[in-house]
């Protein structure tokens, strides 16, 4: 043996299946699921198919923080939009909007060629904050006319609400376009990672200002009937104090703009010292569960060795209930799609359980190995 490969301390063989540049991640790793299934009625005895590492699962989590993004942000708008707009029709308008603004999106993406990847279900989780606010302003501004001109017809309402504020959402749309179009311009790694991720959120927010204009003033012309006069709201009250409030703060700034002033000029000198102490990296850490112990023994060392120190720190990790997989290479070193004999280096790959089932983060952990691996 010049290459030694355990799983979990039994012997093992690793194979790493990649896909073609322009194939889907999740397609890929369930076609491969699916074929094993197919495969393990006839393996011999004693040999078993197991699935140790699956990019997949990162894609499908970020799905799912979409998902749960998008029903906390439903949850959040029936709260806010009730609170300030007083009705539930308001409501209804709103829970329209925001599920046909993202089908719509979907729809722009496949024209575009795009799959759901990290870079564009990011974008489209940013632009999900933002992608209510025109349709919100026509709708608070169509309630406001109710309120002032209560005789006149739904329609009326619509037309003129949408009218008086649609020159003020198209410029501050084109504003937020103008912030992102540009880094399309770069040339090299950051234009190829973040050209999907800007491009989804610019279709997103174009789609949300079409919306905001056609079909929000179209459902308030249907739905709303003519406005009736209430009483205000708890909730109604308390704003006007805190408006009150924030007038009166307001003043007093003003009063004082120059104690104002240089206090927003000492807070942005800090801001731009700190920004020396912030650091840079390529991508954020992730708390995925993997790490990875090498070994590099003197030269001249023997593969078996190499394998018996990789089988003790090994044995000492077996019976950890945080370790979900350990994979043991001796007398190899990978590089790239590539892997090396080399006798006297080894590595052990290690896969936590998931975050949701352990207490401590994959740092921490590191942490606690480093004194019961240099032993």
């Amino acid at each position: 043996e010049r290459v030694v490969t355990r799983l979990d301390g039994h012997p093992c063989i690793n194979l790493y299946i990649l896909k073609q540049a322009d194939a889907n991640t999740v397609q890929v790793a369930d076609a491969v699921g699916r074929r094993l299934e197919e495969l393990r009625p006839a393996l011999p005895g004693g040999i078993q198919l197991t699935i140790i590492e699956d990019q997949a699962i990162y894609v499908r989590s970020a799905l799912s923080g979409v998902r749960n993004a998008a029903l906390e942000a439903a949850f959040l708008l029936i709260v806010v939009v009730y609170l300030f707009l007083g009705s539930f029709r308001q409501v209804v308008v709103m829970l329209l909007a925001l599920p046909l603004t993202i089908l719509f999106n979907f729809g722009l993406m496949k024209v575009a060629g795009f799959s759901l990847n990290i870079f564009s279900l990011g974008g489209l989780v940013v632009a999900i904050g933002v992608v209510l606010d025109n349709a919100t302003v026509v709708l608070e501004s169509i309630t406001r006319r109710r309120s002032e001109h209560p005789d006149a017809s739904a329609a009326d309402h619509a037309v003129e609400g949408t009218t008086e504020v649609g020159s003020a959402i198209v410029a501050a749309t084109l504003s937020f376009l103008a912030l992102f179009m540009p880094f399309l311009l770069v040339p090299g790694l950051s234009s190829l990672l973040f050209r999907e991720l800007i491009l989804v959120m610019a279709g997103i927010v174009a789609v949300s200002l079409t919306l905001a204009v056609t079909m929000v003033p179209m459902l308030t012309a249907t739905l709303f009937g003519r406005s009736r006069r209430k009483r205000q709201s708890r909730f109604e009250l308390f704003f006007e104090r805190f408006a009150w409030g924030y007038d009166y703060v307001l003043g007093g700034v003003l009063r004082f703009r120059w104690v104002a002033l240089g206090a927003f000029v000492v807070l942005l000198a800090l801001s731009v010292v700190m920004t020396r102490h912030v650091g840079g990296e390529f991508l954020p850490p992730i708390d995925d569960g993997r790490l990875m112990i090498k070994v590099r023994m003197p030269a001249g060392a023997s593969v078996q060795e190499t394998d018996r120190v990789l089988k003790r720190i090994d044995e000492l990790l077996g019976d950890d209930p945080l370790i979900e997989s350990r994979f043991t290479l001796a007398g190899g070193q990978v590089r790239g799609l590539n892997t090396f004999e080399i006798a006297n280096e080894g590595q052990l790959d290690i896969q936590l359980v998931p975050r949701a089932h352990r207490d401590v983060s994959t740092a921490d952990y590191v942490a606690r190995l480093r004194p019961l691996v240099g032993k």
